[in-house]
């Protein structure tokens, strides 16, 4: 698949943080934070996360996430913020 190869250039073996997972549906977040797109919606969803970035705190809807591609990969990956082991171990689910 071109768009899954495209974008794996980019994202390499990343896994959702939050899963543990290979990503799926890559979202990225405002903040440049990237998680599998079903992952981005059960946080906002979640009633003590609701509509909040789980890593900067701040106001975060589904709307303003987007869906990295093999169109728009190159545009946002200067932006993907890197997660440390240690900050990685306070977000699994």
């Amino acid at each position: 698949d071109v768009e899954q190869d495209a974008s794996s250039l980019v994202l390499g073996d990343m896994n959702d943080i939050m899963t543990g997972d290979k990503l799926v549906d890559p979202a990225i977040s405002p903040y440049g934070y990237v998680m599998s797109y079903s992952s981005w919606c059960s946080i906002l969803r979640n009633s003590k996360t609701k509509n909040q970035c789980p890593f900067t705190k701040q106001k975060l809807t589904r709307r303003s996430l987007v869906k990295l591609t093999v169109d728009n990969i190159e545009q946002y990956k200067d932006e993907i913020v890197n997660i440390t082991e240690e900050e990685a171990k306070k977000f699994k689910l």
